[in-house]
């Protein structure tokens, strides 16, 4: 059922939000149902569970913000790298492909390594 996909797919996500927390040394809230707030820190986290999944931004989302990638299921997971909104808002990344709206689509291999991400962080600490 469409409820079933739907939980499974924010399970999937918590999943991937933990992953990230834990590679990055950040404290995870576990927070549920904040669409808009940041998953981790300030950082917003995609997950698919395809390996060469794309990061989706979409257009209600902050150009400032840090969006992160995550592929896998549990309880094995990738952190491919990441990149800031705007930067993902661009033509060569908008795509449509399950018809219902329109959104940009990031390759992986579009992404900053998420090593460049973790040493920001150690060196603000």
């Amino acid at each position: 059922t469409a409820y079933r996909r739907q939980r499974q797919m924010c399970i999937r996500d918590s999943f991937g939000e933990m992953a990230v927390a834990k590679a990055l040394g950040l404290y995870w809230e576990g927070g549920v149902d904040t669409f808009k707030a940041p998953d981790i820190g300030q950082f917003q986290v995609r997950s698919s569970r395809h390996t060469n999944g794309r990061l989706i931004v979409r257009d209600n989302d902050h150009d400032d913000d840090i969006f992160i990638l995550v592929v896998g299921k549990a309880p094995s997971f990738e952190i491919i790298g990441w990149i800031k909104g705007k930067d993902a808002k661009t033509d060569a990344y908008l795509d449509n492909p399950n018809e219902l709206r329109p959104a940009w689509f990031v390759p992986q291999e579009a992404l900053h390594p998420i090593s460049e991400l973790k040493e920001k962080i150690n060196e603000s600490r």
